[in-house]
């Protein structure tokens, strides 16, 4: 195995203004090649949060 992701999204249910919600993402990786620059070097496993706007 090279490499694992993992995603979940959870939807906010409350709009942050009239008619925008959000979503906030949590984001799991590890392994090799993330990316085409990295692709022979392993990473660390890294934990991610971010949230999004969306209309």
């Amino acid at each position: 195995m090279r490499g694992a992701q993992a995603d979940l999204s959870y939807r906010l249910k409350r709009s942050l203004f009239s008619d925008v919600g959000g979503f906030f993402h949590i984001q799991y990786f590890t392994g090799y090649g993330e990316s085409l620059l990295d692709y022979d070097q392993r990473r660390h496993p890294q934990l991610r949060f971010g949230f999004s706007v969306v209309r």
